[in-house]
């Protein structure tokens, strides 16, 4: 047990700034040891560059109660909240834990304006400084605003533009909307937001009932590269794999759904659904 404990302690030290935070959080709010939170950490990336590569592109995660809850980044207000299903225990040590919940969010509000910044873009949140001078000196700079960075030609400008849903939907909201902008956007936590501000009114994914009423067998070649990419659950007799991802026909187009009862990713193809997996199988 010494030596788990010793193990556990040598991970905490290695985290990562986001991490760390996170980790201060879930301990405060479950009443867990710093060496058992951190058990299920190998599973969250270890920067907000990286969550905004995983489906939905928002920081979420699950705290180390082994029940639902859940906290998850706010982007319209730049905080992070409870999930409704969230433990009673968790819910009464939300207060509690606000010192916690201030870092973690201090930290996300400046990782989001620095990776807006380098793109060029404005902050998206005002830091506390600068709320205090707005209030106080009607906004007074005190520092040169950082310059924007500068394309060759408005193509590459664009095409720099969509390579994170972040910077595509800034652009977006900044320059209007443009169909690679959008397609960077979707399925990312911005798409309601350009949704409504473009009235984006493309057919969405039908609900989880309707696909599983409409649920069809894979393919053979499906099947095999479901399996063969390792998207699979052990849920066979004597834990033989089974495929992660299913088929649904609905109105003549077809949804790949890959999901646990706590979450779901719905795709238009077999690749998306199948990279979908490493973050699905998180939740189960």
């Amino acid at each position: 047990m010494a030596g788990r404990a010793e193990h556990y302690q040598q991970v905490i030290a290695g985290l990562s700034p986001l991490q760390k935070l996170m980790l201060d959080l879930d301990t405060v709010l479950t009443g867990n040891a710093p060496t058992e939170v951190v058990r299920q950490y190998h599973h969250y990336p270890d920067t907000l560059e990286k969550w905004m590569e995983e489906p939905g592109g928002n920081p979420i995660w699950y705290l180390s109660d082994s029940g639902y809850s859940r906290v998850v980044w706010n982007d319209d207000r730049g905080d992070v909240f409870l999930t409704s299903n969230s433990t009673s225990k968790v819910k009464a040590n939300w207060d509690k834990a606000g010192p916690q919940r201030e870092a973690l969010e201090r930290f996300l509000r400046g990782e989001y304006n620095r990776l807006s910044t380098e793109a060029g873009l404005k902050p998206r949140f005002e830091t506390a400084a600068a709320e205090v001078v707005d209030t106080l000196l009607e906004v007074r700079w005190t520092e040169p605003i950082p310059p924007k960075m500068a394309f060759d030609n408005p193509d590459t400008e664009l095409e720099f533009h969509t390579r994170q849903p972040l910077t595509a939907w800034s652009y977006a909201d900044e320059k209007g909307h443009h169909p690679k902008l959008w397609a960077a956007v979707k399925g990312s936590v911005y798409e309601p937001m350009y949704r409504k501000k473009f009235d984006i009114r493309e057919g969405r994914s039908p609900d989880m009932k309707t696909l599983k009423n409409n649920r069809t067998e894979l393919d053979d070649t499906e099947r095999k590269e479901v399996m063969r990419r390792g998207a699979v659950w052990h849920h066979g007799k004597g834990g033989k794999p089974t495929p992660a991802v299913w088929k649904s026909e609905v109105r003549g187009k077809t949804y790949y759904v890959c999901n646990t009862h706590r979450a779901a990713q719905v795709k238009p193809t077999l690749k998306g659904a199948i990279r979908a997996f490493d973050f699905i199988k998180t939740t189960s």
